[in-house]
């Protein structure tokens, strides 16, 4: 049987984004995306915060546009990462590396 890994996810931006540049100078950002869960509990909704990661290797470096608050879609793929730290303990991440990311409000596309 065949898969397929593709999601699409709409949310706040929890923080700013942090943009860094790779040595090649492909330009990465990294945003957390803050979703709210249809679950609720007696303190009310519980948000969920996932990590999204953004590549823009085919494009020229571009000043990020959007910031904290900021309502996007993101369309893209699940990725999991491990690791050891020094101390000996294994690590599991699932992160979301985008493929695109749309502003949602006319002022944020705006800036795009």
């Amino acid at each position: 049987m065949r898969s397929y890994n593709r999601v699409i996810l709409i949310g706040k931006i929890a923080e700013d984004p942090d943009t860094r540049f790779t040595p090649s100078g492909a330009q990465v950002t990294k945003l957390s995306l803050q979703i709210n869960s249809d679950e609720r509990s007696s303190e009310g909704r519980h948000p969920q915060t996932i990590e999204v990661i953004a590549f823009e290797k085919d494009r020229p470096p571009r000043r990020p546009s959007l910031s904290k608050g900021c309502n996007v879609l993101v369309e893209g793929k699940i990725q999991s990462r491990s690791w050891e730290t020094l101390e000996g303990q294994k690590r599991r991440k699932l992160e979301i590396i985008a493929e695109r990311v749309y502003p949602l409000t006319d002022e944020e596309r705006l800036k795009s």
